[in-house]
């Protein structure tokens, strides 16, 4: 039997804001081990806060505390999504109210607003509507390959 480690990085901060949907923890700590022997690196796994797919285009969202930096490795794993072109991300600082986003859009065919990013003050209006779009976009341009399982 493997021991159990914690693998959440702050425990009680979790208990308070269990995610929408929450169905238990997963310790993924018997993964890391093979990972990291298979690699010589030391990486973890890691959650995606919000995942959306439409129409085989993607949408995640990672949230931090204001002030709190996403973690390299998670930034670069969350950006090589955005690199293959069919995913929009988004690390968002304000769990609960929202106030900075940095919007990493992948496509120039994507609502006139090209492969720039925005990291800028944000309301959870505007918010709303940055999902909106990709929505309403996702659905009318269907990626050509998807999964028809």
């Amino acid at each position: 039997m493997i021991a159990r480690t914690e693998t959440l990085h702050s425990p009680k901060l979790f208990d308070e804001e269990i995610p929408a949907g929450f169905d238990g923890k997963f310790h993924w700590d018997y993964l890391i081990e093979p990972v990291q022997k298979a690699t010589g690196r030391k990486i973890t796994p890691m959650d995606i806060d919000c995942h959306i797919e439409i129409g085989g285009h993607f949408l995640m969202i990672e949230t931090k505390r204001p002030g709190v930096p996403v973690p390299g490795g998670q930034r670069r794993a969350l950006l090589q999504h955005w690199g293959k072109g069919t995913a929009t991300i988004i690390f968002l600082w304000g769990k609960v109210d929202p106030h900075v986003a940095e919007v990493w859009y992948p496509s120039a065919k994507r609502y006139g607003e090209g492969g720039r990013v925005d990291k800028s003050d944000k309301t959870m209006s505007d918010l709303r509507l940055i999902v909106y779009k990709w929505a309403k976009w996702a659905n009318e341009n269907p990626h050509p390959f998807q999964y028809g399982g």
